[in-house]
């Protein structure tokens, strides 16, 4: 009886906890007002004068396609044999350093096949009309080689840069001219974890006469919210554990490029939070509508995440109107969630 009581009383407290947070989201489009949930604050969305549009389309990665070369035109091309890569020794880290691919091996060491463990891409970083060579280990299980990027100087092959990131497997994610300056720039991936759920990030461009590098812990997703050809990267990390791996709540931070390298700066487009990332956690939050102690849980990460959401969106620019209330865009990503 006393265990009917307390699920009545979790069932009454979640959808509670619903109720007033959309109700508090729908007094904030229309006047001032104190939201219902402690430490949630919503303000008027007022229209301005000031107001900007931006662009929400997401850009799909190419994988480095069109840079990739196969094992066939790469030994027609290259001396496989010039070329090294660097290999990590965890239990001697001083005998780490660069082999050459044609002595690779794998964790029990046995020669491997490079056709099928090594991948190599032809990229001119520098803009000099001849182009690095970038391999990709491929070797899956206890990877144990690094990512490693050459220069051709005279008649041979010299390493440039080795990637900071580590784990079971690397992948190109894409391969493009994200910043304008007419050179192509690598978002390098590399996953741990059965799941892929510890992927990190590198970013590989060329400043002057160096390969600069910039490490992301997590996903990094390509967006131009004002059109100028520039890319901006949303990287996403974890905001709550709460539930299943499948059931984490996912933060996203906006950087943009400064000239000279990408740094965080969340207020610089708050339309973002307002326009996808709040009404993405409203549509979340729905679909947990059915009452227990863990979708409490579940439902609290995100509702913390949207008072951190409406923080950036009163610390940046004039709040704007987009014309459609927060609860009408999660009722329509709900939707669009059920239908797919």
């Amino acid at each position: 009886m006393l265990r009917k009581k307390n699920l009545l009383v979790r069932q009454g407290f979640v959808m509670y906890l619903v109720g007033l947070l959309f109700l508090s989201l729908s007094l904030g489009e229309s006047t001032e007002a104190k939201s219902f949930i402690p430490g949630l604050s919503i303000k008027s969305i007022k229209k301005s004068a000031h107001s900007q549009k931006i662009d929400l389309r997401e850009y799909a990665f190419n994988e480095g396609t069109d840079y990739e070369k196969s094992f066939q035109e790469a030994q027609e091309l290259i001396l496989l044999s010039e070329l090294v890569i660097w290999q990590d020794d965890f239990k001697d880290p001083s005998r780490s350093g660069f082999v050459s691919v044609t002595k690779m091996k794998d964790f029990d060491g046995n020669p491997v096949n490079l056709e099928q463990s090594l991948q190599i891409f032809g990229i001119d970083f520098d803009g000099d009309l001849q182009e690095e060579i970038l391999l990709v280990p491929r070797i899956i299980s206890g990877n144990y080689y690094r990512a490693t990027i050459l220069k051709k100087f005279f008649d041979y092959y010299q390493p440039i840069a080795v990637s900071e990131i580590t784990g079971d497997f690397y992948y190109v994610v894409d391969i493009r001219d994200l910043n304008q300056d007419q050179r192509p720039d690598l978002i390098l991936g590399c996953s741990s974890g059965a799941s892929s759920y510890q992927d990190i990030r590198e970013i590989f461009w060329f400043s002057g006469d160096h390969l600069q590098t910039e490490v992301f812990n997590q996903w990094v997703r390509l967006r131009d919210f004002n059109q100028d050809g520039i890319f901006e990267l949303l990287v996403d990390s974890v905001g709550g554990t709460s539930g299943s791996h499948s059931q984490w709540a996912y933060w996203t931070d906006i950087y943009v490029w400064n000239g000279q390298r990408y740094e965080k700066d969340n207020a610089r487009y708050p339309e973002y939070y307002k326009e996808e990332l709040i009404p993405g956690y409203l549509s979340e939050i729905l679909s947990y509508s059915e009452s227990s102690t863990e979708n409490l849980m579940i439902i609290m990460d995100r509702v913390i995440l949207i008072q951190q959401a409406e923080n950036i969106i009163r610390s940046g620019q004039p709040e704007r109107d987009s014309g459609l209330s927060y609860p009408v865009k999660a009722r329509l990503r709900n939707q669009q969630r059920q239908e797919l």
